[in-house]
């Protein structure tokens, strides 16, 4: 889970700062995410937020378009280009 929810951060702060090249290249999932996520009151347990974030993590696996951004997204040039500075590849 923690890889993947990795991915997903990476992949939703690229279309923070990059948002017209990631939905040119179909790699926008701010969106589709947001769709998903809600804030955790002050009463729910810590049960519920494990597995609140373990059925996020189940959603965004089963979700083909977040599926695309993740593998897709490494190929959107800005991505690229921080990736080989950071030496990601």
């Amino acid at each position: 889970e923690a890889s993947t929810l990795e991915s997903i951060i990476d992949v939703m702060v690229y279309g923070l700062y990059f948002e017209k090249e990631m939905k040119e290249a179909s790699c926008y999932i701010n969106d589709r995410v947001a769709e998903f996520i809600k804030t955790f009151k002050p009463e729910d347990t810590d049960e519920f937020k494990a597995e609140y974030i373990r059925s996020f993590t189940d959603f965004c696996r089963k979700n083909d378009a977040i599926n695309h951004s993740l593998v897709h997204s490494q190929n959107v040039k800005p991505v690229e280009i921080i990736r080989k500075t950071l030496g990601s590849e």
